[in-house]
């Protein structure tokens, strides 16, 4: 039991599947809140002061949601990546059976990240297993831009990364690759991060991390 959340209670009620996403988090360092769902049908939202479960919003779909994502400045747009590659937009000022105010259904397979980026032009991106990464503005219906982030690899996008403040994001793909694009699709480079003898090409990049002022990325 966390002193935190008490976790407990949200496994209770995971969904047997499959294929799983685990546990899905995002943290609202403005409002003390966390946003925690998974393999559930609802995205629960907690005070951290109080301990408190504030809300369960309805995630209105019967795939897990791969991954959450949310406004850092206002602490009320979020959005939720979904396995079966859609992504909604919540508010949670709404009602919480009117919560769900967009859907875009672009992807076609699973979501394996969603990013609003937290300064800069704060830019959604979303990138599937695909390696189609789309770029979003939430007023819009369509995706502004579309990258294919494998080219013709046939490689699987194993992470999503975006960049707080410069215009860039990079992927982590099952070829142990990372491959870095500026937000107008151009790539900036193809590298491995571990070469010689300790290589694997059966190793998957599964997780990447920019930091938040330099121009630095870990994986």
């Amino acid at each position: 039991r966390s002193t935190l959340f008490p976790y407990t209670t949200l496994f209770r009620s995971l969904i047997p599947s499959n294929k799983n996403a685990g546990l899905v988090f995002d943290w609202q360092q403005g409002q003390g809140k966390a946003l925690v769902a998974g393999d559930v049908k609802v995205i629960k939202v907690w005070n951290a002061a109080t301990e408190v479960c504030t809300n369960d919003i309805p995630a209105r779909s019967s795939s897990c949601i791969t991954s959450l994502t949310s406004d850092q400045v206002a602490g009320q747009i979020f959005i939720a990546g979904f396995g079966d590659g859609c992504i909604r937009v919540f508010d949670q000022r709404q009602n919480p059976r009117t919560a769900m105010v967009k859907i875009w259904r672009d992807h076609k397979q699973w979501i394996t990240n969603v990013h609003m980026q937290r300064g800069g032009v704060r830019e959604l991106v979303s990138g599937s297993r695909n390696g189609e990464v789309k770029l979003w503005d939430l007023r819009n219906d369509q995706p502004v831009a579309t990258i294919n982030a494998m080219g013709t690899s046939g490689a699987t996008l194993r992470s999503l990364s975006v960049h707080e403040h410069a215009p860039v994001l990079a992927v982590g793909t099952d070829k142990h690759e990372v491959r870095s694009f500026n937000v107008n699709g151009d790539p900036l480079g193809i590298y491995e991060p571990v070469s010689g003898m300790l290589r694997s090409k059966k190793t998957p990049i599964v997780a990447t991390a920019y930091h938040p002022h330099r121009m630095l990325l870990a994986c």
